[in-house]
């Protein structure tokens, strides 16, 4: 069989404090995850704002300064010296080669026949060569025109010019073309270096400061990445939408990343579909929402540490007069019938307590006073009862000595003595001579009178240690306890017979009395066999003429 665990009982103090604090820390959470949740999204949405408004600068930096070289080459295919066709002419070249000292981003400018052969061209590059097959020059005979990215290993070759982000040389083409009355004349095109066209981008997007770990990137019609270098043709945005102010993506490196998206405007003639992507990696993008997030965290832990300790402090100010009370009350249940009790508290419900328990005290230790003397004195007055019923039990109401029933007992009590310890006792029966003599002569009064009389005799004659009882009639036994000798025993009853003569009786005035004496054998079987010895003594004093003693030891013939 299993025994139940006791029940853990929390104390007062400990109880509030984590039940407030509990409390506490749960409303902390929830307003701090609510709270926080709101900052985490406005933070994000700022961030993303300000990632996609980079974006859109950047993008619309690009497409201002391709419609600036688009208006260039536009203006140059319809220069007077360049309409008439007159290739010839110094004009032309001066015109291109001012054209490239303005403008560094050129990396080569020209002007083509009809047929597509380069007639005029800077530093002289390409004259001569016949781009007739080329896109440029196809789609520049039928209008304004600016391509897509493209490398030309050939003209890299010849230009020289400092690459800054390392990769190969590459370039965006513009060409217009140059018509005399409706006719063709010619096409006048430009090689601009692609390296100026992304620092376009990334001007507009360096004079903000975004943070550690942004990125500006730029992306063709097909979600390829034409810049930076190091993701150079990387397919990462097939999917994405045109524009796209701002979520956190998973990039192809695994990493997340405030991703923004907006479309390159479309030049005057071209649409080329470019995008301008502005990344920045999750980590600093909401590096303020997760300082934020710590801070509210550090916030909610001091306000649930505060709550707590005030929870606390609250409780144990309750909590020690409580426990004093508690004491209190042990020492009362303990029988301290006078407990100290706590000075005034200042809280009033405690004190209430106190006082109330402070009276009730005094009315229960009263009334436990109270119910004490009455069990004192039903206690006594049952003793006394009990004893007088015992008194009445064992005692012969006539003459005031033992009766019968107590004799038995104490016969019983010295055998079982003499069984023990081998100590005996000697035994006396007394009888009034001629008592049935005096009850005729004087009445049943007189005769108790001699009774009560003759048994004050016997009492005033024998130690204390002697028992004296009435055995029946006239009859009185006397146990002479250690006494084993016959002798002493019998002078012992010598002694009460001549008090008993020499005593003034009432009615009538002289009594006598025979005794019969014994000694308690070891062969005596029993109380019964020392009484009938010392009954058959006093029968033989009785035939001697009475008023005499008569022993007889334990080995006489029966």
């Amino acid at each position: 069989m299993t025994t139940a665990r006791p029940i853990r009982l929390w104390g007062f103090r400990a109880y509030l404090t984590l039940w407030l604090g509990g409390l506490s820390l749960a409303v902390l959470v929830s307003v701090g995850y609510y709270l926080g949740k709101m900052a985490t999204a406005e933070l994000t949405e700022a961030q993303g704002e300000a990632l996609f408004g980079r974006a859109q600068a950047a993008a619309l930096q690009l497409s201002n300064s391709l419609k600036e070289r688009e208006l260039e080459i536009a203006l140059l295919s319809q220069a007077p010296h360049v309409v008439r066709g007159d290739w010839a002419n110094g004009d032309v070249q001066a015109s291109l080669d001012r054209r490239q000292a303005a403008r560094p981003e050129y990396a080569w400018l020209g002007v083509t026949d009809a047929r597509g052969t380069v007639r005029r061209a800077t530093h002289d590059l390409l004259i001569g060569e016949d781009v007739s097959t080329r896109t440029w020059f196809q789609a520049g005979r039928n209008g304004l025109y600016v391509g897509d990215v493209h490398e030309a290993l050939l003209l890299a070759r010849l230009v020289q010019y400092d690459v800054q982000d390392g990769a190969a040389m590459r370039f965006i083409d513009i060409a217009a073309p140059i018509r005399r009355n409706g006719s063709l004349v010619g096409v006048a095109a430009a090689h601009v270096h692609w390296d100026w066209v992304w620092q376009t981008a990334r001007r507009a997007f360096a004079g903000h400061e975004l943070g550690p770990g942004a990125e500006l990137l730029l992306v063709d019609r097909d979600g390829a990445v034409l810049y930076p270098s190091h993701l150079l043709g990387q397919d990462t945005l097939n999917e994405w939408p045109s524009t796209m102010h701002h979520r956190i993506l998973r990039w192809g490196d695994g990493h997340l990343y405030l991703t923004s998206v907006t479309s390159v405007p479309p030049t005057e003639s071209t649409e080329l579909g470019w995008r301008v992507v502005v990344r920045q990696l999750e980590t600093y993008a909401l590096a303020d929402t997760r300082a934020l997030r710590d801070r509210l965290i550090g916030l909610g832990l001091v306000g649930v540490l505060v709550i707590g300790w005030a929870a606390y402090r609250t409780a144990s100010h309750m909590a020690v007069p409580l426990e004093r009370l508690t004491s209190v009350a042990r020492q009362i249940e303990a029988g301290n019938h006078a407990p100290v009790f706590p000075e005034r508290v200042e809280v009033l419900e405690i004190e209430r307590l106190s006082q109330s328990l402070r009276s009730m005290t005094r009315t229960l230790l009263a009334h436990e006073y109270e119910l004490e003397q009455k069990v004192r004195d039903r206690t006594e007055a049952l003793e006394q009862a009990n004893a007088e019923l015992e008194r009445r039990a064992t005692t012969d109401p006539l003459t005031g000595v033992h009766n019968r029933r107590r004799l038995q007992d104490k016969l019983d009590e010295l055998m079982r003595i003499r069984q023990r310890t081998g100590r005996t006792f000697a035994l006396m029966v007394a009888d009034v001579d001629h008592f049935k003599r005096i009850n005729d002569s004087f009445g049943h009064d007189a005769g108790d009178r001699v009774l009560q009389a003759f048994a004050q005799v016997l009492m005033k004659q024998t130690r204390a240690t002697d028992f004296v009882a009435r055995f029946g009639g006239e009859e009185f036994v006397v146990v002479l306890p250690e006494t084993s000798e016959l002798e002493a025993a019998c002078i012992a009853a010598e002694k009460i017979r001549a008090a008993v003569e020499a005593t003034q009786f009432p009615i009538p005035k002289a009594v006598t009395l025979s005794i019969g004496v014994t000694v308690c054998d070891p062969q005596d079987e029993g109380p019964d066999t020392v009484l009938k010895r010392a009954d058959r003594a006093l029968y033989d004093a009785k035939a001697a003429g009475r008023n005499r003693v008569v022993a007889l030891a334990g080995d006489a013939p029966t």
